[in-house]
């Protein structure tokens, strides 16, 4: 049982290790960018990576009390978060008037509530227990020590990105949340889960390599009506194919995928002026409606 309990905190803190520094990792170029855009994509992104990280670990707890493993999940992932903020604003940046706000202590009250919220809405769900096996280990411990060996590495060497790689970049992450969301709704969580694999397959098709095509084939000779119909033709036709989509499940998701490109449009336009994306839908900036 002891060792058991020794496995579970060593996990807990290498989750907890892992999902700081890759979310760190996730918006060091975008909070450098703009901070609106930082902030943006951390309540988008960032945050469901936590909700997600704390869940597993509550889920591979084994003690008798679910509120004790919410006690220790949330000292643990608090503490770590302090020690990581140190080491990044104080060490790595030099840069620890940064860290004095007070929505760095916002932050560590949502870490430490979190584990809480999480066993009062999930609590059926957290009572169906996953064994702790050596290669959760091997996952999060890999992605921790890439995650802050890279964000070292940006620091150092002063990488910086073009104002268009950083923004095309950018789109490519959002329609990627974009588009598993709107799996995620089509098919379901059971669903979804059974069906990762061709679903990250999909998006690295329809996402990825579409907008490559749709940035690159004009650069490459392409017509018009090749580069933007051939990445429009893989998203309608290869999930509902790839996934045996129901009618019902077909509708909603072409209903959703053509609806999911407009909004993302919109949203970049009219928050950040970022007209890219579907530059013949023009959209006003914000900032210029309230001048």
């Amino acid at each position: 049982m002891q060792t058991s309990r020794n496995r579970w905190t060593t996990y807990t803190f290498i989750a907890a290790f892992a999902t700081y520094w890759f979310g760190n990792l996730l918006l060091w170029y975008p909070w450098s960018y703009s901070a609106l855009l930082g902030m943006t994509l951390m309540f988008v992104a960032i945050t469901p990576i936590w909700i997600y990280s704390i869940y597993d670990c509550l889920k591979r707890y084994h003690g008798e009390r679910l509120i004790r493993g919410a006690v220790y999940t949330a000292l643990i992932f608090s503490f770590v978060a302090i020690v990581s903020d140190y080491v990044f604003f104080g060490i790595i940046r030099d840069a620890m008037t940064e860290l004095y706000h007070l929505t760095t202590l916002y932050g560590y009250a949502f870490l430490i509530a979190l584990p809480f919220v999480e066993i009062y809405l999930f609590k059926k769900r957290l009572q169906q227990k996953i064994a702790l096996k050596n290669n959760d280990f091997v996952k999060f411990g890999l992605l921790g020590v890439a995650s802050f060996l890279a964000i070292i590495f940006i620091i150092e060497f002063n990488l910086t990105l073009s104002e268009g790689t950083f923004k095309f970049l950018t789109l490519i992450l959002a329609s990627l949340i974009l588009f598993h969301l709107v799996i995620w709704i089509v098919l379901g969580s059971h669903d979804f889960k059974g069906k990762l694999k061709q679903i990250i397959l999909l998006s690295i098709l329809c996402v990825i390599i579409g907008m490559l095509i749709g940035k690159y084939g004009a650069s490459f000779g392409l017509k018009w009506w090749i580069y933007y119909s051939i990445p429009m033709l893989m998203s309608v036709l290869l999930p509902p194919i790839i996934l045996r989509m129901n009618k019902k499940q077909v509708m909603v998701y072409l209903l959703l995928s053509f609806l999911s490109a407009p909004f993302m449009h919109f949203i970049f336009s009219f928050f950040f002026n970022w007209t890219e994306y579907m530059p013949f839908l023009e959209i006003p900036y914000f900032k210029t409606i309230l001048d």
